[in-house]
């Protein structure tokens, strides 16, 4: 691998730098694709707040759920067995 007096690189290290020079003044040439990448973002952030929003949400409720379900529990168990107990007596 032949190094570059200049700069103390690589040649294909140049190479690779020359490469990302020409895509971005590229694609500062073409303004529809700087349009369409700016709306593409927006769209990406704005669907990861909806998710995260909805994921901390549900978890909200959830918790809120099985607290009350704890609440429920016994009252539940003294009816199943309290309808168990007239079950048997008849």
């Amino acid at each position: 691998m032949k190094i570059n007096k200049k700069s103390h690189q690589p040649n294909f290290m140049r190479g690779v730098n020359l490469l990302f020079k020409n895509v971005f003044k590229d694609v500062f040439k073409n303004w529809i694709q700087v349009i369409i990448l700016i709306f593409l973002i927006i769209i990406s952030a704005v669907g990861f707040t909806v998710l995260q929003t909805t994921k901390t949400r549900m978890k909200g409720e959830y918790n809120i759920a099985i607290k009350e379900g704890r609440l429920h529990a016994p009252f539940l168990k003294l009816t199943l067995l309290a309808k168990l107990r007239i079950l048997i007596i008849h």
